[in-house]
């Protein structure tokens, strides 16, 4: 069958320069822009796509597909998520076939980058965590990529994570539906990395959701692939509890391959906090990329506390240092050690509020302190400013918002009393997790009334202020 194109075609700007696969279903090219030389790829169905797809599933629209894959695509770009390419342009050819152009990414599928002998344990761990909280970020607006597998994921720059591939995706959120309207198939995914329970319920001629649980189970059998540097062919089979028990993160890895089994199985937030700790048990802390909060990441941590709030105990004395850096590794969050001057350091970054770094001082035998430091510079008496961080006073309640005329600084203060007793996990966890709260709600708030006044810190002080 003749290719679609020839070299040298021109196609949305781009020119092709060769092709880089012919498979069952579509044919990929790799393009340039001979103005800018920036490569993009073009993909689309092969011409024969109506016999072949007739032979594997009766009518299946294939190529109406393609058009929803574009749109999944768009939708996503919208959402400028890093870990999917840049979709630049589709086009609709004479025949009906759908092609689109999206961004070229330089690097290996991850089937090829796992079996790589200098892959160090450190950067399995970063795109180990990179991959589930890509997912996670899918799920959170609604989508479900149902094709997770090694040769649909592309590591670029060392450990950057891109997800290809969206032609069996569903989309579960009904505002995305209403703008994008693709149909969802029953989908003929690799079996290796279709959940157990879809083969059982196939096979009891039960119907099948295609949710969240598909991509979850895919990801446990690639980190099992990561983390053992070798391909599996039978996860049943293979993925033993001895062989589990060998790797750095074996009981996120459990709960992963558990949403292959059940219905019941841990969300992927939930996970993610298991990956982190299981990491930094392991020693691969520097594989952890910095903690990104959203609501999602706020919500799953309030989950975490209304469940371990029946087996946690305070007990007598001060909240230690040792104390404050496990109830930070228990929520898998990015911290630095000060011990002369016993502070921690936590650096947090949301998209309203910017990088907030949190300092935590535990010198005080009777108070323990939290300050937000730079959260932002704004050199100016002006009274609004004043009756703006007076009036978040009132609200905070007992987190304290602060203005140093001198350098301008924006500050939060949080002060909790351990002289007799020290703080429990959850009550910590609850503070701390108000203060993100409170600190990402004053940034937002001083922005929109302050916007010429109000700049993001460059860089956090290291320091604690009462």
């Amino acid at each position: 069958m003749a290719d679609t194109f020839n070299k040298g075609d021109k196609f949305g700007g781009f020119v092709t320069v060769a092709r880089i696969s012919m498979g069952e279903f579509g044919e990929t090219w790799l393009c340039e822009n001979p103005v800018t030389k920036r490569k993009a790829v073009l993909k689309g169905l092969k011409k024969d796509i109506y016999e072949t797809a007739g032979r594997l599933v009766a009518g299946f629209d294939i190529v109406a597909r393609t058009k929803e894959e574009a749109q999944i695509v768009a939708a996503l770009g919208d959402k400028r998520f890093p870990f999917v390419p840049v979709l630049y342009d589709a086009v609709e050819i004479p025949d009906g076939r759908v092609f689109f152009l999206t961004e070229f990414v330089e690097g290996l599928i991850l089937r090829d980058w796992i079996e790589k002998k200098d892959v160090t344990n450190e950067q399995r761990a970063t795109v180990s965590v990179n991959l589930l909280q890509a997912a996670n970020r899918l799920h959170a607006v609604g989508i479900v990529h149902r094709d997770l597998a090694g040769d649909n994921i592309i590591i670029s720059e060392g450990t950057k994570v891109k997800i290809v591939d969206f032609g069996l995706a569903k989309i579960k959120s009904e505002l995305l539906i209403t703008k994008y309207s693709a149909k969802t198939v029953d989908p003929f995914t690799k079996a290796k990395y279709t959940p157990p329970k879809v083969f059982r319920a196939r096979a009891e001629g039960r119907v099948v959701e295609a949710n969240e649980s598909w991509d979850l189970y895919a990801i446990g059998v690639l980190l099992f692939e990561i983390f053992s540097a070798k391909s599996v062919s039978t996860p049943e089979a293979e993925i033993t509890s001895q062989a589990l028990a060998e790797l750095p993160c074996s009981e996120a890895l459990g709960q992963l391959l558990d949403n292959g089994k059940t219905d019941n199985a841990p969300a992927g937030p939930q996970i993610a906090i298991t990956l982190n700790r299981d990491l930094r048990k392991a020693g691969l802390e520097k594989g952890i990329p910095s903690a990104e909060v959203d609501t999602t990441i706020i919500e799953t941590l309030r989950e975490e506390i209304a469940q371990l709030q029946n087996d946690l105990h305070a007990k007598q004395g001060k909240t230690a240092l040792t104390d404050i850096t496990n109830f930070l590794s228990r929520l898998g969050l990015v911290y630095t050690v000060l011990p002369k001057e016993k502070m921690v350091k936590v650096d947090y970054t949301t998209d309203k509020a910017g990088k907030m770094t949190f300092i935590i001082n535990a010198s005080d035998d009777e108070i323990l302190r939290i300050s937000c430091l730079g959260l932002r510079y704004m050199k100016s008496k002006h009274r609004d400013l004043l009756e703006s961080l007076n009036q978040a006073n009132w609200n905070l309640a007992m987190i304290k918002a602060v203005h140093d005329p001198k350098d301008g600084e924006v500050r939060l203060l949080l002060h909790i009393p351990h002289k007799h007793v020290a703080i429990p996990y959850e009550e910590f966890t609850a503070q701390f997790v108000s203060m993100v709260q409170a600190a990402a709600v004053l940034a937002e708030q001083l922005d929109g009334k302050f916007p010429m006044m109000s700049t993001k810190a460059k860089s956090s002080k290291k320091k604690s202020q009462d």
